[in-house]
């Protein structure tokens, strides 16, 4: 139960989210942002936009302080402000549909700016586990009717309206959307980008969207409520907007993060907590304030126009006969308040070029109404102040316009400078720890791709003269593939035999290797970690990929997550290592070099996953089957004799079974994708992504050949000459 609580400091009210300040905040190009961010790959410049917009949004908020720093008083400091935060001229707003409409760039990817809080870095971390727990399990399971995104879908289906995919320009583009509805999206997806610098900021945002501080729902909430034969896809998505679970894991992952990182007495993360939250507010209250502003600005030409409207001789009035954009003025307001969204737009771009010399026409539709002899001079006249009206909005609208390009050009600038960038060490203990720190790093994108692209040719080099013969790539049918997988994985079973012990090697060979395959399973998961983003979250294949992504990260659970699992090993074994993201784990002379060749490959791939998908889904199933032969259960064996624990060898054993595991879905995901390809694109172009879904396949053999034979000529080394020539001096 809440008690109620009386702040030390004052709780800002509505206020403070005043229409100068959310209009204030749009000072970017918010549509074309949405559209490069929710394609982050193409983005190079992402890290240094999003910082940039984040920064300036948050110098514009309100400087009180939210919280006390109690953890246990979160929910009631929230849930005062919400009250002093009710949306005030809620009937006077907009319509529910036009509510909905305006909503839908930011419910169609909601709770983006989680999407990467579980990456390689963090994925460990108590904070991140629950955070995707939120993000995957309290909003529905990848298969789940009752997915948040889901349910909006449903309720513009039931509604008649029909969008564009969310990836696509044709969304950021879509006319039907006030550019102030892509403020709060746009606010997810740059803080999506640096989980790490944001994460109070994120916590914050996530409270607030949790604790239903949102103003376009507080909207659609009341026009539900005030109108008759609501749809029920309607009421569902209301009260999945409610979800208790919700609140309190995102209170337990605010504790988590405290816990992790011993904080609870620092003001500065509690003040950066409450900025998320008012980051939330502002974001969201600009697209209402923007809403209102506009509506009140067409509304007053209009009223203006009627007021003293003069009837025509056939006493037909003239709103009924004026085609204004495509609607009959009686038709703009009459039923639909946001309609005036769409007039806004449609006068921005108003240009008649059969009318370039008559101001008058160029606004309307349907022109023949100047023709019309039964109008008079006082209807010209009319008409005339109409069309000023229109245009004073239109210089207005297109001022707006102007700011958003210079940003545009700006940050282009940005970008073609990144793409340049030249690297002075590029080695992979370098790449490794740039690739862990990355909202520190960008500039390591470049050479990650290109060390991407060279070791995929290197893969495609071999792929048709590789042995065994059964790697090597076929014609990609369904059941020549089925066969194929068939072949692989008999030919790994076969080779297993009874344990006899002891086993060939020594105990101390087995913690040597242990310590050299930290750098790869310290980010087991990785190549899959921005697989599951904004722009293809919905997509059969990604949903199949983000399943095998969330057992490898643990679920929403920190003690299942297989880093972890691998780190209660080198714990067991007593191998103490530097913290994983550090430059002395990446410099630890301990390590060959070339342990880190295949986590690079791993990091780097992963930061490409629309470019390299084909190429990720190959490497997925690669690594799947991988768990299925005679090595991991030899491994298990021996581990277990001398006394190491093989929980981790064990735990893939269980998952990346054929039938039902990982390496199913892994092979559904290669059949849906080409699948895919096939209907697109026909049975050539399909040939060729299964020849790059087999090179990523065949990098799993190939980007590892220098640790192979590395640990080879080591062991050697290490194991048999120093021990031969110690015995003999």
């Amino acid at each position: 139960m809440l008690t109620r609580l009386t702040p030390s400091a004052s709780v800002p009210n509505d206020a403070a989210f005043s229409s100068e300040t959310s209009q204030a905040l749009t000072t970017a190009d918010d549509r074309q942002l949405f559209y490069r961010l929710m394609h982050p790959d193409n983005c190079p410049a992402k890290y240094e936009i999003a910082k940039a917009y984040l920064d300036k949004q948050l110098g514009m908020l309100p400087q009180e302080d939210l919280f006390s720093g109690q953890p246990d008083q979160i929910q009631v400091e929230l849930a005062l402000l919400k009250t002093n935060l009710r949306l005030k001229n809620l009937s006077a707003s907009s319509g529910l549909r036009g509510a909905i409409r305006q909503s839908a760039p930011f419910a169609l990817v909601e709770l983006c700016w989680l999407q990467s809080a579980s990456n390689a870095a963090q994925a460990h971390t108590g904070t991140a586990a629950l955070m995707f727990q939120l993000y995957r399990g309290c909003f529905g399971n990848d298969t789940s009717t009752t997915k948040r995104v889901s349910l909006f879908k449903q309720v513009l289906e039931d509604f008649n309206m029909t969008l564009p995919e969310t990836y696509t320009h044709l969304f950021a583009s879509h006319p039907g959307f006030v550019d102030a509805a892509f403020i709060a999206p746009v606010t997810g997806l740059c803080l999506a980008q640096l989980p790490i610098h944001y994460l109070p900021e994120i916590l914050g945002y996530t409270l607030a969207h949790c604790f239903g501080l949102s103003t376009t729902l507080q909207l659609i909430s009341h026009k539900a409520g005030s109108g008759s034969q609501v749809p029920g896809s309607l009421n569902t998505y209301l009260q999945t907007s409610q979800m208790e679970s919700a609140r309190e894991l995102a209170v337990q992952a605010v504790s988590a993060c405290i816990e992790e990182q011993h904080i609870q007495q620092r003001p500065e993360f509690w003040r950066r907590l409450g900025r998320g939250v008012f980051l939330y507010i502002g974001a969201e209250r600009g697209l209402v304030n923007a809403l209102h502003r506009q509506s009140q600005q067409i509304q007053s030409a209009w009223c203006d126009f009627v007021s003293n409207e003069p009837q025509v001789a056939d006493k037909d009035n003239l709103s009924a006969k004026i085609t204004l954009c495509g609607h009959q003025l009686d038709n703009w307001f009459n039923n639909e308040p946001l309609l005036a969204e769409r007039l806004a737009r449609e006068i921005l771009n108003a240009d008649n070029p059969d009318y370039q010399n008559a101001q008058m026409r160029r606004f309307f539709s349907d022109t023949s109404v100047f023709d019309d002899t039964s109008l008079i001079a006082s209807d010209y006249l009319k008409l005339q102040q109409l069309v000023d009206r229109l245009e004073a909005i239109k210089v207005e609208l297109r001022s707006v316009s102007d700011v958003n390009q210079s940003f545009s050009l700006e940050t282009s600038a940005v970008e073609n400078h990144l793409g340049l960038a030249k690297r002075s060490d590029d080695s992979t203990r370098q790449l490794y720890y740039e690739l862990l720190n990355l909202e520190n790093n960008p500039q390591c994108l470049n050479a990650a791709y290109h060390y991407v692209s060279r070791h995929l040719k290197k893969a495609r080099a071999v792929m048709n003269r590789i042995k065994p013969i059964h790697l090597r790539c076929i014609e990609f049918s369904e059941t020549a593939f089925d066969q194929q997988i068939q072949k692989i994985y008999r030919a790994e079973a076969d080779q297993y035999q009874q344990f006899v012990a002891p086993p060939k090697l020594a105990r101390t060979v087995y913690l040597w290797g242990i310590e050299q395959f930290a750098p790869v399973l310290l980010v087991d998961g990785s190549w899959l970690q921005n697989i599951s983003n904004a722009g293809n979250h919905q997509h059969l294949i990604s949903r199949y990929l983000t399943r095998i992504y969330a057992d490898e990260i643990g679920d929403g659970r920190d003690d299942w997550n297989h880093a972890n699992v691998y780190r209660q090993l080198l714990e067991s074994t007593q191998i103490q290592l530097p913290e994983f993201t550090t430059k002395e784990f990446s410099q630890h002379r301990g390590f060959l070099d070339s342990a880190f060749d295949l986590p690079v490959f791993f990091l780097a791939i992963s930061q490409f996953p629309s470019r390299f998908e084909a190429e990720i889904i190959g490497l997925n199933l690669a690594i799947e089957l991988s768990g299925l032969g005679s090595t991991y259960r030899r491994l298990v064996d021996e581990l277990d004799y001398w006394g190491i624990d093989s929980s981790i060898v064990s735990l893939h054993l269980s998952i990346d079974n054929l039938a039902t595991g990982h390496a199913a879905l892994a092979h559904d995901a290669v059949t849906v994708y080409l699948d895919q390809v096939l209907n697109n694109s026909g049975y050539t172009e399909m040939q060729k992504h299964w020849r790059r879904i087999w090179s990523g396949y065949l990098a799993l053999t190939t980007v590892p050949e220098d640790l192979k034979r590395a640990l080879l000529w080591n062991y050697f080394k290490r194991f048999v000459v120093v021990p031969r020539l110690s015995r003999e001096n």
